[in-house]
């Protein structure tokens, strides 16, 4: 009884197996011993043919093989993808580079949506540019003024050059803190901050275009056409030429800051009386002047490269600072603290000349060329044009802090 138990448990569990030849022909009743082993063969081979039986996973991959990735990719559900691309990437074997791989999974993966960019400007910068306040010393005086009305505890907090930049490009995220807001409103009656930090859309009126005026004198009529130019609003072949264009009465009449750095300063000391600089002096204006240090190592190398034996640099130089400490010493005290003499000891670069901190002159100092003979570049600051202004700015500010006073 025991052994026909067994023997139909075999049967039951394995009915879709063949029955062997023998047991076919052979009638007699099953030993405990064949019955046991006989269920045990089909246990094994139904574990063998579970176990190889092809898994859908499997399948993809022979697909992959056989057909190549792009195809098989194609023939699938796009929620099967991520988990063939993972079981296709840790076969070595793959017949297609990975860079095929990426492009047909990046055709198949919803798009995401496109984002639109925009050249607009910032609305503030528009409407400094109309206004004519874009030089970042106008900006700050008109800050000022609208601080004044605020909260007069606002004044002198306008933004640093660097900041103001930052707040015209647009690369400011969010809004500037509560103070520069009010009076940034305040400056443009009717926007509000968020309004004046956004880009453009806003209807703005469009100052009119004049035509390219013919050169003149007066550097505050010049004017940059070509936006390629940046804020350089003149060049010139010579500082004769400049000179021309530029009289020393034209640039120092009205200013209020003067600050110049270079060798000798003969546009300053030659060209401009002392009458002249004592009244500027007496009226408010600062003046900074750097020499190129008569008695340093580098005003002898230039002397060398220009092919000088007398010392003639060493000696117009000492003469310039003689004459600037000679008037400097008939002023008042007030005064003469407004009158600041400095040397440097440095390879000479440039000559420069900052007036009002808008209005700059920029000369390179070429090998073996007199600084008369050299190129001239005339700019404006021009904050939103982001120029070379900051640039000799910054130069001029840097050797000042290196140098000696006088």
């Amino acid at each position: 009884m025991e052994a026909d138990a067994v023997g139909n448990q075999a049967h039951d569990i394995a009915p879709a197996l063949p029955v062997p030849l023998h047991r076919q022909q052979s009638s007699r009743c099953r030993s405990p011993e064949e019955a046991s082993a006989e269920f045990s063969a089909a246990t094994r081979t139904r574990r063998r043919l579970t176990y190889f039986q092809p898994r859908p996973e499997q399948e993809t991959h022979r697909a992959v093989m056989q057909r190549g990735l792009p195809e098989a990719l194609s023939r699938l559900d796009r929620s099967q993808v991520p988990s063939v691309i993972d079981l296709s990437l840790s076969v070595s074997s793959l017949s297609r580079p990975r860079s095929s791989l990426s492009l047909t999974w990046a055709h198949m993966a919803p798009q995401p949506e496109a984002r639109i960019m925009t050249d607009q400007p910032i609305l503030l910068k528009t409407l400094l540019t109309q206004r004519h306040w874009q030089t970042y010393s106008t900006f700050c005086k008109e800050y000022d003024k609208a601080a004044k009305k605020v909260d007069p505890s606002l004044q002198g907090g306008w933004p640093s050059r660097a900041q103001l930049h930052r707040w015209l490009t647009g690369e400011l995220k969010g809004l500037p803190y509560s103070g520069h807001c009010r009076v940034l409103e305040a400056m443009f009656p009717g926007r509000s901050a968020h309004e004046l930090f956004s880009t453009n859309t806003a209807e703005v009126p469009t100052p009119r275009t004049e035509p390219e005026p013919a050169r003149s004198a007066d550097p505050e009529t010049e004017i940059c056409a070509r936006p390629q130019m940046a804020d350089v609003t003149a060049v010139f072949s010579s500082r004769s030429a400049f000179s021309s264009a530029y009289p020393a009465s034209t640039l120092f009449d009205s200013a209020k800051e003067i600050n110049a750095a270079g060798l000798s300063l003969n546009v300053l000391c030659q060209g401009y009386p002392d009458h002249q600089l004592r009244r500027l002096l007496d009226s408010g204006t600062r003046i900074r002047c750097l020499f190129l240090d008569p008695k340093g190592q580098a005003i002898r190398a230039r002397e060398a490269e220009e092919r000088y034996t007398d010392s003639t640099l060493t000696t117009l130089t000492a003469l310039n600072i003689t004459m600037l400490t000679r008037l400097r010493d008939r002023l008042d005290t007030a005064s003469a603290q407004r009158l600041e003499l400095h040397v440097y000891d440095e390879t000479i670069r440039f000559n420069l000349l900052i007036v009002d901190r808008a209005f700059c002159v920029v000369q390179p100092y070429l090998p073996q060329a007199r600084g008369v003979d050299s190129p001239t570049l005339v700019m404006r600051d021009n904050t939103a044009a982001d120029g070379l202004f900051p640039v000799f700015d910054q130069v001029f500010n840097e050797m000042w802090e290196r140098s000696e006073p006088v």
